[in-house]
């Protein structure tokens, strides 16, 4: 399945860290600077995880 989570304050400038966020986690992911999202190829075990690292980090989930 696919979920999306729309980030707040995704920019090209923090991109990276976006993938060092996700990159261990076991996650398949795709992000979009242009829709402000990072898509999640999973279940919602998957979803959650992204969804933890990435606001441990920072970003702003909307």
């Amino acid at each position: 399945m696919t979920k999306i989570i729309l980030i707040g304050n995704l920019t090209e400038e923090n991109l990276s860290e976006v993938d060092n966020a996700l990159a261990y986690s076991g996650i398949v992911y795709r992000i979009s600077l242009v829709d402000q999202a990072v898509i999640i190829e999973g279940d919602n075990d998957a979803l959650h995880n992204a969804s933890v690292a990435l606001s441990t980090r920072g970003f702003i989930i909307k």
